[in-house]
């Protein structure tokens, strides 16, 4: 819980910003060529919603494995913490669709009586999936504008901060971290497979330096394996694709 309330503080901070910034460097200067424009259009409210949004699917990634280990303790802490982060996000959603709100909220409770039920992981993933995947697609359209959504500066920069979050919860060491982690990869994939068409040279320094870093870090997806990737080789493998983004962005 004490995660989801720093996230929500770092929400509000980068929302307050006035620059998009992808490692440091300004993503648009007043000298750019027009392509640099959409950085000037978006700002840091932009992306902060997209982290918030891909935060909960995050969080919401690993139940289904878990409950496939037979885990459904540890996903219902991740579910826990998924509906907490909504509960932040729904207000200014459901001023917007007050169905889709509903409707998240009566899919939180699905998945949470299927994992007290020790469901199986069909049953698990039948109700957990559609909620970060089409229902957390619908808040993300509620809550980022179609152009902004689409911005590869935008998106290059939620990726930047998807792999900080990555590293910050990998270098905790304990369980929950580890499995957040995954999520947050997963997500990071996802994010960067929306950018690939504008990587450039820089796709496979993207692509698949997120994919070795899966690899690196589970193997075995989320089954515990006998020695972790040292954190060091992680935060490692962000940063060489943080540099990539930024020398492409």
């Amino acid at each position: 819980m004490r995660r989801a309330a720093i996230l929500l503080a770092a929400v509000a901070l980068l929302a307050a910003l006035p620059a998009l910034v992808i490692a440091g460097c300004s993503l648009g200067s007043d000298d750019d060529e027009p392509a640099a424009q959409p950085a000037r259009r978006f700002g840091e409210r932009e992306v902060a919603a997209m982290v918030a949004v891909e935060e909960v699917r995050a969080r919401l990634s690993p139940v289904s494995d878990l409950v496939a280990l037979g885990r459904h303790d540890a996903a219902a802490v991740h579910l826990a913490e998924a509906r907490e982060l909504w509960e932040a996000l729904r207000p200014r959603s459901a001023r917007r669709d007050p169905v889709l709100a509903r409707e998240i909220d009566v899919a939180f409770d699905r998945v949470r009586r299927a994992l007290a039920a020790r469901a199986t992981f069909d049953t698990v993933r039948d109700v957990a999936g559609p909620l970060q995947s089409q229902l957390f697609g619908g808040v993300r359209e509620d809550l980022v504008p179609k152009e902004a959504r689409f911005d590869d500066r935008v998106n290059a920069a939620t990726l930047v901060r998807l792999l900080d979050r990555l590293v910050a919860a990998y270098e905790t060491g304990d369980a929950e971290g580890w499995e957040h982690a995954f999520g947050l990869t997963e997500r990071s994939q996802a994010v960067a497979r929306e950018l690939a068409p504008d990587l450039g040279p820089q796709r496979d320094a993207v692509v698949e330096g997120l994919k070795e870093l899966r690899q690196a870090a589970w193997p075995e997806g989320l089954a515990q394996p006998a020695g972790r990737a040292p954190a060091a080789e992680i935060a490692d493998r962000a940063r060489a694709i943080r540099a990539a983004l930024a020398e492409r962005f």
